[in-house]
């Protein structure tokens, strides 16, 4: 007897203590993994935006030269504007599709490593065709490799800023998107005034300057010190351990919002009221999952700063959570998933919509500066045509921002109405034989283009349910490479059979009006109807 009661206090010593070894354990995992990168909103953060905007406008400046350089192209390899169109469209469509391989390789190696490594190939790759000027190799580097490093790195920028932002996250990602603008109101007439008096060849060795600003520009994204979180968050964690369930482990590489996954948004976003600061609920992940899976999520719920933070991680992979229980929680596949959403008469209409759009898009910037010429205007008046564009996308960048931002705002129709005015002031170019009327349809383009693309995946955000948001913007992504890579070609194709860019700006006006129509559609649906999307 004596010896089984000496057996078992041995016993419950070892487990108390083997006990004490794991928690003490537990306790450092804690510690170790909510050392948080210090978001200063502010400070060194504005230096790290300025070089942000700059790398921007540096890597869009590529693409928003492309029409200085169609005439050009043209005459040197005897090839026609629809040949041209491809190098555009692949351009377009590449650096789209690249950023979950940017995404991957930030978190692998360092989000500043690679960008500045991106930025640095990229500019020896660019002017490479000074050398060595055949066909092919202009091709491959100008509608391949540049867009691919360009891919890399802005979604890598992307990251970074989230590293410097909390507060002012939806500011930063605002002023960063408007590069792209930018880009059309600088680059543009620059570019211009080096091909005039260097000749185009030369121009992509002088432009390629600007890539070693632009690798001195991303040094300056130092490393941001680590604090500790506050204890509530910390306090979260440890009830949701004590409560026996999955340990969550935060990406230490990852900021805006340490530990958010795109799929699982849906039942962890919520505002923390006493610091005005976004954060996930480290207990509400594993809260009970029959109240988890009915509980459903309305964008018309959220503010505006939240739906800008959703519009820009939905060009990024940020965080991750690392679910032992996601599959038994989860039991639809994502092959499923994918089939139960393409079964979605709306979605539908929103993916033509999107195609159509897209099969518009380029159109306007890659021949705005020819058809201005086709009009009889002057050399740098047409070449003003394309900065007008960059103008009006500023516009409507900023404003549609917050217009889409504001309660009580229709979405669904604010989208259609922007589709069916931007074809308008497309076709208007069919009648815009003056100069400024040229310079009102341009303007007038860049707002409401600007505006589509800024609603487009708030838009995603407020028809589906935001856990279905992270598979539906994939589909989205796919359909939009495949409009922007087929559309400049179409235009191209357009133009070889009437010798004239009128007809590919009619192309485009009405294809784009066709993407707002489109989606008029959705009003048949019943069930669109009674769920109040529509509203």
């Amino acid at each position: 007897m004596s010896n089984n009661v000496k057996f078992f206090k041995e016993s419950l010593g070892n487990s108390m203590e083997e006990l004490d070894i794991n928690n003490q354990k537990s306790n450092n995992i804690i510690e170790d993994e909510f050392n948080v990168p210090e978001i200063q909103d502010g400070g060194w953060g504005w230096v790290v935006l300025a070089a942000a905007l700059f790398i921007r406008i540096v890597m869009v400046g590529v693409y928003a030269s492309f029409a200085l350089f169609t005439k050009d192209f043209t005459a040197e390899y005897d090839m026609s504007p629809s040949i041209m169109s491809w190098m555009i469209s692949m351009y377009s469509s590449i650096s789209l599709l690249v950023a979950p391989i940017g995404s991957f390789l930030g978190e692998k190696y360092n989000y500043r490593r690679v960008s500045i490594i991106s930025l640095t190939v990229a500019g020896f790759v660019y002017p490479s065709t000074y050398f060595y000027p055949a066909l092919w190799y202009t091709f491959l580097t100008a509608s391949i490799i540049v867009p691919f490093l360009h891919g890399l790195a802005n979604i890598c920028v992307n990251i970074i800023l989230s590293f410097y932002f909390d507060k002012y996250l939806p500011i930063a990602l605002g002023v960063f998107a408007s590069g792209n603008g930018f880009a059309s109101f600088i680059i543009t007439p620059l570019m211009a005034v080096i091909i005039n008096n260097f000749g185009w060849k030369l121009s992509k060795p002088i432009y390629s300057l600007l890539y070693v600003l632009a690798v001195l520009a991303a040094l300056t994204f130092r490393k941001v010190k680590a604090k500790k979180t506050d204890n509530k968050m910390k306090a979260g964690y440890e009830v949701s351990k004590a409560d026996d369930l999955s340990y969550v482990f935060i990406s230490r590489n990852s900021r805006i919002i340490r530990f958010l996954s795109l799929p699982n948004v849906a039942t962890i976003f919520h505002k923390n009221k006493e610091n005005k600061r976004v954060f996930i609920s480290l207990e509400n992940i594993f809260s009970n999952k029959k109240e988890r899976k009915n509980r459903d999520f309305d964008s018309k719920d959220m503010t505006g700063s939240q739906l800008v933070v959703i519009n820009s991680l939905s060009k990024m992979q940020i965080g991750k959570i690392v679910d032992n229980n996601e599959s038994s929680r989860d039991n639809v596949t994502k092959t499923k998933r994918y089939c139960e959403l393409l079964s979605k008469p709306v979605f539908i209409l929103f993916l033509v919509s999107n195609l159509f759009s897209c099969l518009g898009y380029d159109t306007s910037y890659v021949y705005a500066k020819d058809r201005a010429l086709e009009l009889g205007v002057s050399e740098s008046q047409a070449t003003s045509i394309l900065t007008c564009l960059g103008i009006g996308n500023i516009i409507g960048r900023v404003a549609f921002g917050f217009i889409g931002a504001k309660k009580g705002i229709n979405r669904f129709i604010t989208y259609i109405i922007s589709s069916i005015t931007a074809g308008l002031f497309i076709l208007m170019s069919k009648v815009a034989f003056s100069y400024p009327f040229m310079v009102t349809y341009a303007i007038g383009f860049g707002i409401f283009i600007g505006g589509i693309i800024t609603l487009g995946q708030v838009l995603l955000l407020h028809l589906l349910k935001i856990s279905d948001f992270s598979h539906a913007l994939s589909i989205m992504c796919i359909v939009q490479a495949v409009g922007l890579l087929a559309g400049a070609p179409i235009s191209g194709f357009i133009f070889d059979a009437t010798k004239s860019f009128e007809w590919p700006f009619v192309y485009c006006g009405i294809i784009i009006i066709l993407s707002g129509l489109v989606l008029t559609f959705a009003y048949l649906s019943k069930e669109f109807r009674k769920s109040g999307k529509c509203n």
